[in-house]
């Protein structure tokens, strides 16, 4: 997959927004320090890679954690909603998150990037942004709540594996 690297400039730039936007995926991104600094574009959106770890996307100006990022860092590194078995087939065939399917959530606030995990807690599913707060999803019950940006298996999700089998045997 064709990539570009990125100035040494640009990399500060972007550690620094990643950690002010994001400050629980954080320390992931400072573990993986040394390696490429790379970013590659997606019709749809723009992966920048850190050290081997494909860390955010870019899309329409906003930065968003990739799932593998989520992954690492663990469940309370970002707002998330824990959603029940049934809401996974049609999320990973890019439905957004509707209220009834979410069992958990943390505090989160309407426009918030929020990841979404599976019942187990281990498996973050879909990174989305919320279309409601965490109390309308209380007191509404119903509707769509989080907008979903990224999911296991679309084009962000590939472009993520096939740059970690790349960067991870040079």
């Amino acid at each position: 997959m064709p990539y570009q690297l990125m100035r040494k400039k640009d990399v500060q730039r972007l550690r620094k927004r990643l950690c002010e936007e994001y400050p629980g995926i954080c320390p992931v991104i400072e573990e993986t320090r040394r390696g490429a600094f790379a970013v590659v574009e997606k019709p749809r959106a723009k992966v920048y890679i850190i050290g081997s770890l494909p860390a955010v996307f870019e899309l329409e100006g906003r930065l968003y954690p990739t799932l593998i990022a989520a992954r690492m860092a663990g469940i309370d590194a970002l707002p998330y909603a824990v959603v029940d078995d049934g809401a996974v087939k049609p999320l990973l065939n890019g439905a957004d998150v509707m209220a009834p399917g979410i069992r958990e959530h943390s505090s989160f606030q309407k426009g918030d990037v929020v990841a979404v995990w599976r019942l187990d807690k281990k498996t973050p599913l879909v990174i989305g942004v919320a279309l409601m707060s965490s109390e309308e999803i209380d007191e509404k019950g119903k509707g769509k709540a989080i907008k979903n940006m990224h999911r296991a298996g679309d084009s962000i999700w590939q472009a993520c594996l096939s740059l970690m089998r790349e960067f991870t045997k040079s």
